[in-house]
């Protein structure tokens, strides 16, 4: 049952990016992507 959960709960929050990334769509892509190697870099350290 808990997997089943994970799974829905995967699918539905993969369906919902299309909005996250149109909320961000004034945002240059440089600075996303800039952002998203610093916190990459601070998660796994």
């Amino acid at each position: 049952m808990q997997g089943l959960l994970m799974a829905l709960g995967a699918y539905i929050l993969w369906g919902c990016f299309p909005l996250f990334f149109n909320l961000l769509s004034h945002v240059p892509s440089i600075e996303v992507l800039a952002n998203r190697i610093i916190w990459s870099m601070v998660a796994t350290c």
